[in-house]
């Protein structure tokens, strides 16, 4: 359905087959007896902000990474801190003139010879940076969400004295570039520790977009995955106090029509259109063994593994999306329920060819 209002070329053409080959469903067996289930041979646009189904496994991918980021650095016994920083703004602004705004100002509050010596007095040893976007009544909301990693995020002084500075800068170049100055006591800025050892919601925090009740905690590994899912995750989470994800506004464009929310859907796209959503400092990788970081576009491109069961021409699949927009999720749920038989029973349904078997292993 996106396909019909994107203004990006790269989306239009995502999760169409590719050429002539045939589109491949995977499956992969869980001791349970369940499947998952995935399409091969399809296309993908790589945007981790326009696209649901590319955004949905690149997020799944940066957040297995953090995980494993505050897993192995908290092991040591190190500790981190979950810094927010916001901006003001009202209805009349646009989109992208906030978002190079922001851009500026986190260059200023990370930069320079203050913030070299604060990473060394207050112990920093990397950060990971998010960028968030919503909009409600006074217009688009972007902000970012860090995780900030050191010794001495642990010390409730410390990291509230280094938020503190990060903060006054980033106002400042806020105030420089024309914009309200925020108030760090209205949130415009909210710190708090993620630390090892005790049992906390942190996850649901921010995956939920709720600000109740968050607990100054952090992880063994199921706790690492939670947090992991508060920094990563835009593409669960609801918005809060009357705000909207970019998500919610495409689903209420194609649920209701409203031309005023395709015009923010659009302008969503084109402000958000190059821009990276998730930042590592430099080094931050390295120092924990998690290698290079692969691209948006190759992480979405990626083969995830499991067997191929059936394999549909390429014609049959276009066949399929031409006679229900939803064949894709139908296809998936055939083969994680029926297996095979479940594909070819869809496709009788609709009047298709049966699907062919995979091709044969050589040895």
């Amino acid at each position: 359905m996106l396909r019909d209002l994107t203004t990006l070329e790269r989306v239009r053409g995502c999760g169409r087959p590719l050429g002539h080959g045939y589109v491949t469903v995977k499956t992969i067996e869980y001791p349970d007896g369940s499947r998952s289930a995935g399409l091969g041979g399809l296309s993908t646009c790589g945007s981790v902000w326009a696209c649901p189904c590319c955004s949905a496994t690149i997020a799944a991918r940066r957040q297995r990474e953090v995980e494993q980021l505050l897993v192995r650095h908290t092991a040591t016994g190190s500790s981190a801190a979950l810094l927010t920083m916001t901006m003001r703004h009202h209805e009349r602004q646009r989109l992208d003139a906030l978002w190079d705004a922001l851009s500026l100002a986190w260059s200023a509050a990370t930069s320079g010879k203050r913030w070299k010596a604060e990473r060394g007095g207050f112990g920093v040893t990397g950060y990971v940076r998010t960028v968030e976007v919503t909009h409600g009544e006074h217009g688009w909301h972007v902000h970012v969400h860090v995780l900030l990693l050191g010794d001495g995020m642990g010390d409730p002084l410390a990291r509230t004295q280094l938020a503190a500075a990060m903060f006054a800068r980033w106002r400042r170049a806020l105030v420089r570039g024309g914009l309200d100055a925020p108030i760090a006591e209205k949130g415009g800025l909210d710190v708090r520790a993620v630390e090892a050892g005790t049992e906390g919601a942190l996850a649901d925090y921010l995956s939920k977009g709720v600000r109740a009740e968050v607990p100054d905690v952090i992880p063994d590994r199921r706790q690492a995955r939670r947090a992991a899912v508060e920094v990563t995750r835009a593409d669960l989470k609801t918005a809060r106090r009357g705000n909207r994800t970019p998500w919610e506004i495409l689903a209420d464009v194609l649920t209701t029509g409203d031309a005023d929310d395709l015009d923010l859907w659009r302008e969503y796209e084109q402000a958000s259109h190059g821009r990276r959503m998730q930042t590592w400092s430099r080094g931050l990788r390295g120092t924990y063994g998690l290698g290079a970081e692969d691209s948006d576009e190759d992480v979405a491109a990626e083969d995830r593994g499991g067997e191929t069961i059936a394999r549909l021409t390429a014609e049959t699949y276009r066949a399929g999306t031409r006679t229900t927009p939803v064949f894709a999720a139908l296809l998936l749920e055939a083969a994680e329920t029926g297996g095979r038989e479940g594909i070819d029973a869809l496709l009788h349904t609709y009047g298709l060819p049966p699907s062919l078997p995979p091709p044969r292993q050589s040895h």
